[in-house]
């Protein structure tokens, strides 16, 4: 059983339970989560086992997705936000055009705990291959590493509390305007131009409209979903 995270004990020799999960991810091809929502966001024993990976390298640059099996399709999205944030954090490769709706319903899953339902196992299946078929030289990573990449979050986090900006997605483009104020869109010039080194495989550019400063995140038009995971960066898109 992993212990609880702490960052105070993440240092060789580390617990025998973190050594087993670091080493089954370093030695994984890819990674997909399936997890429930649990008061609007990732059970704590999840993000406990993510929290135990952040220390390590195992998880960066290694492809990833979800799958969401919730029979009512309003449901989850709260966990696979913070999911999406963290696999960012942690520089994993996000394959999004993987990450789907597979509804599993209580019926479908028989006493032994599997699901034997051919069609649900067959979208399973497919989500698996869309995971490992990702194009390498298209990586949804970033480059940061973890200090660089706590700070950064920490001056996005600040000035999303500043200017509570709205969010909106337009195909494959995001567009977030932020309230005027003292220095908010120096920092946000900053922030982007820093984020447009690192993360590459989506184009990040501000402009002004009446005042107002205007960060659009623009992917390409083979992969729109790849601005998916930077949407929870400012509470999602309207």
């Amino acid at each position: 059983m992993l212990p609880h995270f702490n960052p105070d004990d993440d240092h060789e020799p580390l617990p025998a339970a973190v050594v087993g999960l670091r080493n089954a991810i370093s030695g994984a091809d890819a990674a997909l989560f399936c997890t429930p929502d649990c008061a609007g966001t990732l059970p704590g024993s999840l993000k406990n086992l993510l929290d135990w990976t952040v220390g390590g390298t195992e998880l960066t640059g290694k492809p990833v997705a979800w799958a969401k099996v919730a029979a009512d399709p309003r449901r989850g999205e709260g966990a696979h936000a913070t999911l999406a944030t963290v696999l960012g954090y942690v520089q994993a490769n996000i394959v999004t055009s993987a990450c789907r709706h597979v509804p599993i319903s209580r019926e479908m899953v028989g006493p032994d705990g599997l699901v034997a339902n051919p069609t649900a196992r067959e979208a399973i299946s497919q989500t698996l291959q869309a995971t490992l078929q990702r194009h390498p030289e298209i990586p949804v990573a970033c480059t940061l590493g973890p200090e660089d990449g706590t700070e950064r979050m920490r001056r996005w986090q600040q000035l999303v509390q500043h200017a509570k900006p709205t969010t909106r997605r337009i195909g494959h483009q995001l567009e977030v305007q932020f309230r005027p104020g003292s220095g908010v869109r120096d920092e946000l010039e900053a922030l982007a131009a820093a984020e447009q080194q690192c993360c590459a495989f989506v184009a990040w550019t501000v402009a002004v409209d009446t005042g107002q400063p205007v960060l659009h995140v623009t992917a390409s038009s083979e992969q729109p979903d790849d601005i998916e995971p930077i949407m929870s960066l400012f509470g999602g898109a309207s």
